[in-house]
This record gives structure tokens, C-alpha cells and sequence, in this order.
């Protein structure tokens, strides 16, 4: 005989799902609260915002956000769209002590309520301010002429026997739909601006080379830009020995970023594929008026405490047991080493501290500084990690370069449990990623009023965890295969 007791709010309710309950009967299992009420409104909207930003079509209201897939920066999204749908601003911080999509729908119908600001159109102008990612760009491109290190280049294979006209087609309209596309730069008044152009004069380079030719032309096509002439990108449509068909693309950083790379490509393949796409809200420039407005002003200027406060004891370089002597200036030369973790890795790197709730950002993290901490010798460890700069809905569709810089800094305490040193690391991670407004180039000028040219300031190491997604539309004739390109 099995006993179920039934709380007699929800049999008064009426809340009571009698064909799950005689599932439940019939398997003996337990009854449980959310099986068998109704969903309140505020789950229902919870549960559609999670759906869009996980790409997950079945959520139930007892589902784990970072379970189904959420890492910070679909945490940072999902803040931002739950700000616009309920007017409720959550941190990041918050986020991951709500992870329940039944407690965050809860929390959020108790919240007090904070209006969305929706960013505005900046009106039509000659000319316009660059923004501080701008200008931290335009400033090392100043000093390292003739470098390619800030171009971003990108190389797909396609599938299919497109012609230049298409493809030239379909160009124009990016450049159409996007402002940054149409970009340049122009000193006036002594200081640097940026002008959008009404048209571009863009065409598709063309080349037709064999196999032992490909390498080679493709560190030609990779060339420095001039930030005063525009277009700051190029495309090349190069066929490879009579059969295969490649798209190389080559970008500015300072109009670009990899977001942004992921945003064209993915609206190329629909523009390609014969689809129409919205028309933008707002584009690059509005997002400058808004980083330069009152209220921008207001939001950094609330972080800036955090990280002057971080920062209030001057770091020591980390010192790397290096093969060779550091240079006078540092250089952009290097190499990359490329590795693959296996299925028997990947699982324990996910399994790894699972029970504490933390992205697996964070836990590559801890074992990167840990290892930093053991080679150099020293405890206090601080890495750079690059963050997206699109805490607003507003900027999820605009090309630019947002792109901030976090310098994360910790504590390597060798008499320290390793749990107690991640959950350090947890918190430290989360408080940077919700004051990340705040602009790397104005915390370096506050802290490095010295610059050793031979050392990037304030750190030495760089993480990046990329989370690419994935185009999963039906393009035929697209391998989408994309090559690396190595800077010589």
C-alpha cells in the first residue's frame, strides 16, 4: 500500500494533474509539487527566454540553467532580456544562485522593478566619436604600423558553383544593413573620428591557384589596412584547382570583432540562401552615443570602484620561466599549439566540481592560474579575458568592436584546500564579469601611470574560452569548413 499525501493548498487550488497523478499511482513513484501544478505566467515567459537563448524546445520549470548549456555569456544575455521583458535587473552573481528556472521566475515576481532603457538613434552627423575599444585600437595600430595583428581574417569553403555576381550581391546588402561596413577613420581637430559613408566601393577579389599556391596567396591577401580608407575589410573568391570554391574574408579589428565575425557569417548564409532578414534597430554609432551618454557614463562609473579597489596594491609582472631573453619592445611574433582533449577529458573537465554550480569557463580558468601560480612561483596571478560587451538586447545584431578587456585577478594560496581556491575563483570571476562596463584602457591609466613597452600593462597572460554556436539552418552546397590562418 502506497500512501500519497497531497498538500491541501494545492488540492483547494484545484492545481491537481489527475493524469499524472495516476501515472504516478500506477509506477509508484514520488509525487512531485511541479508535475502536477499550473505554470504561473511569469515561468511561461522565464521558460521562452531560456528557450531563445539556449536553443532548448522542452524546459520544465525545475531545469537548471547552466545544466541545459548557459555559460556567462548566455548568463550575461539572459540577464539583459529578462531586464527588458520584466523590468527586474539581475546580476550575473544572481543568476548563479537562481539557477532553478522556478526560483529565478519567483525572485522575479519579488524583485523590485527597474525600467529598460531602450538605446537611442544617434542623429545623422559629418562625423562621429569613436568608442574607448575604438580608440584603444586605433592608439596601438598608430604604434605598430604596417602590422596585420589587429585584422581578423576568416576563410570558409563553399560547397556549391556560386558566381562572383551572387556572391557580390550579397556583400552589398551587408554592407547595406551594417554601418561598420562602410567605416573610416579621419583625424579632425587633432583628434580621431569615425565617418560612415553612404556607399562603399567594394568588389570581390577573384583568384583561380593550384593546391602548392594556396598558402603563400593567402598571406597576401592578409595585408594592413588604412584606418583613412574604407572599406576596412575585403573579401577574395578563390578557386582552387579548377574544382574547390573558398571565401576569404580579412577585417579590421577596430570595426569588428569576433561576435561580429559570427554575426555576418551567419547572415551571409541566410542572405545566400535566398532569406530576408530585419531590418537593424540601431547601428555601431548609436551604441557609442549611448557608452558616451549620462547614463553609460553612470554604469562605468559605478565599477570603477570595484576595480580601483582591486587594484589598490600595484601587481607584480608575472615572471614565466622563459627560454629566451624578453625583448625590449614586445612583438606580435608566435606561434599557436593546437591539442584535443578526448571523450574520457572533456567528461571529467565537465564533471570537475560539478556540485558547486560554476561554467566550465571557470573551471579551465582555475587550473590555467594554478598552473600560471606553479610556474612562475608567485600567488598573486592576474589573467586577461576578453568579454563581449553586449549586456544590452539592443546590441546582440550590430557589427562593431564592443570587445572589453577583464583583468581577473586571484589569490594562489598553496596551504589552500583546491574547493576552497574555486570558489574563490567563482566569486572573483562573477564579480568581474558584472562590473565589465567598466573600460580596460581606463582602469590601465588609473593604475599604470609607468609603461614598460616591453610587457602589455596590467597583465601577461591572456584566457579565452570561445562559445561558438553553430548555423543550424539547411544551407545546400555549403561545407562550411573554415582554415586557419597563420600569421607570418
Amino acid at each position: 500500500i502506497v500512501l500519497y499525501k497531497l498538500d491541501s493548498d494545492i488540492i483547494r487550488k484545484g492545481k491537481i494533474n489527475n493524469n499524472i497523478f495516476q501515472n504516478y499511482i500506477n509506477n509508484g513513484k514520488d509525487y512531485k509539487e511541479h508535475d502536477y501544478r499550473e505554470e504561473t505566467k511569469t515561468e511561461q515567459a522565464v521558460k521562452k527566454i531560456w528557450s531563445q537563448i539556449l536553443g532548448v524546445q522542452e524546459i520544465k520549470v525545475d531545469d537548471n540553467f547552466f545544466a541545459l548549456g548557459g555559460h556567462s555569456l548566455l548568463a550575461t544575455s539572459l540577464v539583459s532580456k529578462l531586464h527588458e521583458e520584466f523590468n527586474v535587473q539581475l546580476s550575473l552573481n544572481k543568476v548563479f544562485s537562481l539557477q532553478i528556472l522556478s526560483e529565478m521566475a519567483a525572485f522575479i515576481d519579488d524583485d523590485k522593478k527597474e525600467k529598460y532603457s531602450f538605446i537611442e538613434k544617434e542623429e545623422q552627423k559629418e562625423y562621429y566619436p569613436l568608442s574607448s575599444a575604438q580608440k584603444r585600437i586605433f592608439v596601438l595600430d598608430t604604434l605598430y604600423t604596417d602590422t596585420v595583428a589587429y585584422n581578423i581574417p576568416y576563410s570558409i569553403e563553399l560547397g556549391g558553383n556560386y558566381t562572383l555576381e551572387k556572391l557580390n550581391q550579397v556583400f552589398t546588402e551587408l554592407i547595406n544593413r551594417h554601418d561598420s561596413l562602410r567605416t573610416t577613420l579621419a583625424i579632425i581637430d587633432e583628434q580621431p573620428v569615425q565617418i560612415v559613408r553612404e556607399t562603399v566601393d567594394f568588389k570581390l577579389e577573384y583568384y583561380e591557384i593550384q593546391e602548392f599556391e594556396f598558402e603563400e596567396k593567402h598571406r597576401q591577401f592578409i595585408r594592413p589596412f588604412n584606418l583613412y580608407e574604407s572599406p576596412l575589410f575585403r573579401a577574395c573568391l578563390v578557386k582552387l584547382n579548377s574544382q574547390k570554391l573558398f571565401l576569404w574574408i580579412d577585417i579590421h579589428h577596430i570595426i569588428a570583432d569576433g561576435y561580429s565575425l559570427e554575426l555576418l557569417s551567419k547572415e551571409f548564409m541566410s542572405l545566400l540562401s535566398g532569406e530576408s532578414l530585419p531590418c537593424n534597430k540601431i547601428q555601431y554609432k548609436d551604441y557609442v552615443k549611448f557608452q558616451l551618454s549620462e547614463s553609460g557614463k553612470e554604469i562605468s562609473e559605478s565599477e570603477k570602484e570595484y576595480w580601483l579597489k582591486l587594484f589598490s596594491n600595484k601587481p607584480v609582472p608575472l615572471d614565466l620561466p622563459y627560454d629566451y631573453m624578453r625583448p625590449l619592445q614586445h612583438s606580435f611574433d608566435g606561434s599557436s599549439l593546437k591539442f584535443i582533449l578526448n571523450k574520457e577529458e572533456t567528461k571529467a573537465l565537465k564533471g570537475f566540481f560539478k556540485p558547486v554550480g560554476a561554467t566550465l569557463y571557470m573551471k579551465i580558468l582555475s587550473v590555467f592560474t594554478i598552473l600560471l601560480s606553479k610556474l612562475s612561483g608567485q600567488e598573486d596571478i592576474i589573467v586577461g579575458t576578453p568579454i563581449a560587451g553586449r549586456n544590452h538586447v539592443d546590441l546582440e545584431n550590430i557589427v562593431g568592436m564592443l570587445v572589453n578587456t577583464l583583468a581577473i585577478r586571484n589569490k594562489v594560496n598553496g596551504n589552500e584546500k583546491l574547493k576552497e581556491f574555486f570558489e574563490k575563483l567563482k566569486q572573483t570571476t562573477l564579480d568581474a564579469f558584472d562590473n565589465q562596463n567598466y573600460q580596460f584602457e581606463d582602469l590601465v591609466e588609473k593604475i599604470s601611470k609607468e609603461r614598460d613597452i616591453s610587457r602589455n600593462p596590467i597583465f601577461d597572460v591572456m584566457f579565452n574560452l570561445l562559445n561558438h554556436k553553430e548555423y543550424s539552418e539547411d544551407l545546400s552546397g555549403l561545407t562550411n569548413n573554415r582554415y586557419a590562418h597563420t600569421s607570418g
